[in-house]
């Protein structure tokens, strides 16, 4: 009987670690997903991202500032996958052109590049 409570209390035990593991990853993966969506809005912001029609540039020294913050604000979240600088700085980026104001300057640029023709637009049906 004492074997029997023993096993279903490790079992138990099991079930817990690997419930609040998987929260604590949702919880680092939900931090480290607001912090870059928010770096990438301040960057905007602040003017540090430039548009050369679809190709986005962030200032250096804008992107590396952002960089330590992370360190900063969510080293737990960076620590837990293993998440240098580098790689904090690449997903900042990769963010940009989710944020609507890029996003929509780089549509314009795509519809700039490739005027509608007269050949190329639709019967207005007449």
């Amino acid at each position: 009987m004492t074997a029997l409570i023993a096993g279903l209390f490790g079992w138990v035990a099991i079930v817990v670690k690997n419930k609040f593991n998987i929260d604590i990853e949702a919880k680092h993966r939900e931090a480290i997903t607001a912090f870059v969506q928010r770096q990438a809005s301040s960057l905007i912001a602040m003017g540090a991202v430039k548009l050369d029609g679809i190709k986005v540039e962030v200032q250096n020294a804008a992107l590396a500032d952002a960089a330590n913050k992370a360190l900063a604000a969510i080293p737990d979240a960076l620590k837990f996958f293993g998440i240098t600088p580098a790689s904090i700085q690449q997903r900042i980026i990769d963010m940009l052109p989710k944020e609507p104001a890029v996003a929509q300057a780089q549509a314009v640029a795509i519809d700039v590049a490739k005027p509608v023709t007269p050949s190329t637009a639709a019967p207005s049906g007449t």
